[in-house]
């Protein structure tokens, strides 16, 4: 098993602000912890998603541009196209990392199959580049398995940011 390189630092709370349950996408429910009003400019962090999908919901081609997004399951499994040919599923302990950069559009519906409504995190991120527009096929979609410990990490800075 990998061991972590994660320092454990106490540090004190210094704002407590609960996620806001909110309709997004078709059948989604999100609740956004960064990205709300009292929760902004935390550069290069714009949102973080915790969001439940119905089975027969999701999020139809919708456009991105200028940032990046790193999604992580928690359950279910997911399938992903964008207009550029990029299509796959990712499924529990998966993340996907998409750059938008100049734009892209973009869905993610659940696998039709599951007996598990899909759960995931999303974290969107500035492009840290001097050019955010840079072409989006530039960077496909990746898929891949992280270790169990950056897992757990995930996890916890879910429960701490929600």
């Amino acid at each position: 098993m990998a061991t972590s390189t994660l320092t454990r630092t106490s540090r004190s709370i210094v704002k407590a602000v609960l996620s806001r349950e909110q309709a997004e996408g078709a059948g989604a429910r999100v609740r956004r912890s960064i990205g709300r009003p009292e929760l902004r400019n935390h550069d290069p962090f714009l949102m973080l998603d915790e969001f439940d999908v119905d089975k027969n919901g999701g999020f139809p081609d919708h456009p991105h541009r200028g940032f990046e997004t790193v999604t992580y399951m928690l359950e279910g499994q997911f399938q992903h196209e964008d207009f550029a040919g990029h299509k796959g599923t990712i499924g529990p302990g998966d993340f996907q990392w998409m750059t938008a950069g100049r734009g892209i559009v973009y869905s993610e519906t659940p696998v039709k199959s599951q007996t598990r409504a899909p759960s995931s995190l999303a974290l969107y991120a500035s492009i840290c580049s001097p050019d955010p527009c840079f072409s989006a096929a530039s960077a496909p979609i990746l898929t891949v398995r992280f270790p169990y410990d950056v897992c757990l990490f995930l996890e916890f800075l879910q429960i701490s940011l929600l």
